[in-house]
């Protein structure tokens, strides 16, 4: 960040930025204006699935009707994308405001990253999705049951539930539905969660620990934990880390947001033409990978983060001190 607004005539110096008590206060702070930005944003959706669905308000008290509502595709974007993607944004956005800082520099989100280092940073992505299949098989091959059957259970139903939400939002399949869902379920939630994890905590958080690396991991942390699927805790403990760095050496949350659209869009594909719909089938082709692949890309991706690591110089006062 490049400066912070709390005086229109006069720009902070870097000795005028908020120190970690500060910065810890801005974390409490967004947690709390995003968590009223949910509640607002998903009421507003809501009311608009149910003005689209054709029911009244009464007839959801009835658990039948409510059921109804949630297997409606049209209903379920609009409440997904109003009560998720819409809240995080206007989230990440208010909470600049709140602290007085300017929005674009401080989500690193004031330039888009071109040229080399976007390229390698693209490649360091593409890199770490062989990897995270790997991850994703042995942490599907994990016996919760046997450590604690009610989280087990917990998980799995959640698990269900999220694979039901996917199924649901793609519709009829048509290319249509394609079309929308590449927007609903691919760009738009990547940016929001971009702006959240990557442009707004990711900036506290180095602020806090004056450590970007340790940022990064704390980030990322939140970011897994908040999707609440036990058994994908080690894929995305990757990927939310690969976004991190993405961000940190080109210094824009851009290079995240069209790495995050890629894994996403690659997710709808699948599901639109690959699955026949079925979320399941598409994490277990996820798990398919031969050994000898997962052994160059992890070869690969070791040295794709030596090499930009050493050579990138990124800025490191674009974040938050």
């Amino acid at each position: 960040m490049e400066h912070l607004n709390g005086d229109k005539n006069t720009q902070l110096t870097e000795d005028l930025r908020p120190n970690r008590i500060q910065a810890m206060s801005h974390f409490f702070l967004a947690g709390g204006i995003i968590l009223i930005a949910m509640i607002v944003m998903g009421s507003l959706g809501a009311g608009l699935a149910i003005l689209v669905s054709g029911m009244s308000i009464s007839e959801l008290t009835d658990q039948d009707k409510l059921a109804e509502l949630m297997n409606q595709t049209n209903s379920l974007r609009i409440m997904n994308f109003f009560g998720a993607s819409l809240a995080f944004i206007v989230g990440a956005w208010a909470t600049t405001k709140a602290i007085k800082a300017d929005s674009m520099s401080f989500l690193s989100a004031d330039k888009m990253a071109k040229g080399k280092w976007l390229l390698w940073s693209l490649i360091f992505f593409l890199l770490s999705i062989p990897i995270m299949s790997q991850l994703l098989e042995w942490n599907a091959a994990i016996d919760l049951s046997s450590i604690s059957p009610s989280l087990h259970e917990w998980a799995s139903l959640k698990d269900g539930e999220n694979n039901r939400l996917y199924e649901v939002m793609l519709g009829e399949g048509s290319s249509w539905d394609f079309v929308i869902n590449l927007l609903l379920m691919a760009a738009i939630p990547a940016l929001a969660e971009e702006l959240v994890f990557r442009g707004l905590i990711l900036n506290i958080f180095n602020g806090l620990f004056k450590n970007v690396h340790l940022a990064i991991f704390a980030s990322a942390v939140i970011f897994t934990l908040l999707h609440l699927q036990i058994y994908k805790v080690l894929p995305m403990m990757l990927l939310a880390m690969t976004f991190g760095y993405l961000v940190y050496w080109t210094g824009s949350v851009w290079t995240a947001v069209i790495a995050h659209f890629l894994n996403n869009a690659v997710t709808v594909f699948s599901l639109h033409f690959i699955s026949d719909g079925s979320y399941e089938e598409v994490l277990q082709q996820d798990q398919d990978m031969h050994w000898s692949l997962v052994l160059m890309a992890i070869i690969g991706f070791v040295l794709v983060f030596r090499y930009i690591s050493t050579h990138a110089h990124p800025k490191l006062e674009r974040f938050y001190v």
